[in-house]
């Protein structure tokens, strides 16, 4: 507390040996105070900043952990394994390194649906609703959101909540702008909100439940499963069902050389969306980050192995792969075996050096979770300013206050208090 007081003293100092006296005491106020608010306003604008890259890497981290699937599920029998569905509407198979061949069939009777939560409605997203703390629990984990000047609008909670990896939105309707937070599907995957904080922040951000979560409900040969995911995994060995609607389906797998494209088509196609994916990073809250460098640079290279070339995959300008379908198709006639090979090969094939690359950056010392972490401090030691600081202008206008009461009002109009908005 005495350093906060020497720190508030070194500020009204600022207002001359005369105190709050002097022709214009009004405007050395204002002076001194207005240099200190910028602080505030520049670490409030560095903590949004961290705090997006910080959103930014966790969706980095999910992008990536979702193309390494693709790539483990080429490994074993799964690149000459393939999946069919007898009624794609309601749902989509595709098969990993542990699929065998036979069918399943499988009734899908209801869908996984999220919880949606929604805010009262305001006449605009970026009024300012009040100060307090916003507790949010996800999985027994619970994260409180400190709401303070700098982010107590709509928009600007709904960006807090989105920093911490809750999907939340502001939307609009008849009634105005409201808040709209989204759980991850599934009964499991519920979000629990709690406000705390001034009469006008506990009104607003009274949510009330609009959407229920939900479980998928499926049989599969007679057999009840339910999921809190409409991708269900485990109940066929080597099969993910993508669960579309319901209805009822019959899942073939087979084995078959003839899969080998299929399967390369769908590698394609999942690393040219996490090219893209990529590319958007670095347009954006990840621009110039060393992560994000890095982690491209290497998928770069492997795509460029010239194994692929000489199946007909090149990287275009873009970064994308690229497929001539002739030259595949002649590779995949003449050699099928050693097509498979060029992907997975006992740890060595293009298949499996993209798992490995992406393991390591993943892992608990790769630089993607380095970078989180170093993120993590930063917006710590920035809070910690932030708070510092606040509590010093409080002192500070306290000891403005009372040397202002003892003396004369220049405009009588004007409060002291005109001065900390």
């Amino acid at each position: 507390m005495a350093s906060t007081i020497n720190t508030a003293s070194a500020l009204l100092g600022n207002l001359g040996t005369g105190g709050l006296s002097g022709t214009d005491p009004y405007a050395r106020v204002n002076k001194a105070l207005l240099a200190q608010n910028a602080s505030l306003q520049k670490l409030s604008a560095n903590i949004g900043s961290d705090q997006a890259k910080l959103s930014a890497l966790g969706k980095l981290s999910s992008s990536l952990f979702d193309f390494q699937q693709v790539a483990q599920s080429l490994s074993g029998g799964g690149l000459t394994t393939g999946a069919s569905s007898s009624n794609t509407n309601v749902l989509s198979a595709l098969t990993n390194a542990n699929a065998k061949a036979g069918t399943a069939n499988i009734e899908v009777k209801q869908l996984a649906s999220a919880q949606v939560q929604t805010s009262k409605a305001l006449a605009s997203a970026d009024t300012a609703i009040g100060l307090g703390t916003l507790n949010v629990s996800v999985n027994g984990k619970t994260t409180s959101l400190r709401i303070d000047e700098s982010n107590n609008t709509l928009n600007g909670i709904a960006k807090a909540l989105q920093a911490i990896g809750v999907d939340a939105a502001v939307s609009k309707s008849g009634k105005g702008y409201a808040l709209e937070v989204t759980a991850k599907p599934g009964l499991s995957n519920t979000v629990a909100l709690g406000a705390a904080g001034d009469t006008a922040f506990g009104a607003i951000l009274n949510f009330s439940q609009t959407k229920a979560a939900q479980n998928a409900q499926l049989t599969v040969d007679g057999k009840a499963v339910q999921s809190d995911s409409n991708v269900v995994t485990g109940v066929i060995p080597g099969v993910a069902l993508a669960l579309k609607a319901t209805g009822k389906s019959t899942v073939t797998v087979a084995q078959d050389d003839k899969q080998i494209g299929s399967n390369i088509a769908n590698f394609v196609e999942a690393f040219n969306s996490l090219n893209s994916k990529l590319r958007g990073f670095a347009s954006a809250d990840l621009k110039t980050d060393p992560a994000l460098q890095q982690v491209s640079t290497r998928l770069q290279q492997l795509a460029g192995s010239p194994g692929l070339a000489r199946i007909g995959l090149t990287v275009g300008a873009n970064g994308n792969l690229s497929v001539d379908n002739t030259k595949l198709q002649a590779a995949l006639t003449a050699d099928p075996a050693g097509v498979g090979r060029l992907f997975v090969d006992n740890g060595n094939g293009v298949a499996d050096r993209f798992s490995d690359a992406i393991g390591q950056f993943l892992g608990s010392s790769g630089v993607v979770a380095r970078e989180q972490a170093s993120v993590s401090r930063e917006i710590t030691s920035l809070s910690n300013k932030k708070d510092q600081l606040n509590k010093a202008l409080s002192v500070q206008s306290q000891l403005l206050a009372q040397q202002y009461g003892s003396g004369a009002n220049p405009t009588g109009t004007s409060s002291l208090f005109d001065f900390l908005a």
